[in-house]
């Protein structure tokens, strides 16, 4: 038998194969976490 390696992404503490997730799901996830991050550096988006 030989290993596999299977990407897995974590998400509040539980982990999530790539098929467990939807493209749209991944999309907010990581929307959110920019937002976040962004707004500890106080940035602000320009406004369109």
């Amino acid at each position: 038998m030989q290993p596999e390696m299977v990407p897995r992404f974590r998400i509040n503490g539980k982990y999530y194969k790539k098929e467990e997730l939807s493209e749209r799901e991944i999309k907010k996830i990581l929307e959110k976490r920019v937002e976040d991050a962004m707004a500890v550096i106080h940035y602000e988006k320009e406004k369109s």
